[in-house]
């Protein structure tokens, strides 16, 4: 459905009398609805179990890559398995914010298409007061 609306859309572009392109301001506009209209079916098409991913991922850099991302990997029927292991890593020390902040946490793109979730855990450090 979303590529015959967007094909719509686009076509509307073009006058109907004489099938050439419209006017510079009236074509702007009618380009600026075609990216609303893409973002709404984006929006309308992103998986729930997306949504809860990326509440639950602590940095939230371009949510439309890692949308892709999640779509590529298959990301539903891995869910349970991403879940735990995000969880995992909060609570570890490997993805607590330093003094530069969140920069060594990868983006949710980056985690997703290099299907960090099946990296082995970190190992937790012990302290000598663990003992």
């Amino acid at each position: 459905m979303g590529d015959r609306v967007l094909r719509a859309l686009q076509g509307a572009l073009m006058d109907p009398h004489t099938h050439e392109m419209m006017d510079e301001t009236t074509a702007t506009a009618l380009s600026r609805w075609v990216v609303v209209a893409q973002q709404i079916m984006e929006e309308a098409d992103t998986p729930q179990r997306f949504e809860e991913f990326w509440k639950l991922y602590p940095r939230k850099v371009n949510k439309s890559g890692a949308l892709s991302a999640w779509r590529r990997a298959d990301g539903d029927k891995h869910f349970d398995r991403i879940q735990a292991n995000v969880v995992s890593r909060l609570a570890s020390e490997e993805w607590k914010p330093d003094a530069t902040g969140m920069q060594y946490i990868l983006h949710a793109t980056s985690y997703l298409n290099q299907r960090r979730w099946l990296d082995e855990a970190a190992p937790q450090e012990v302290s000598r007061f663990d003992l």
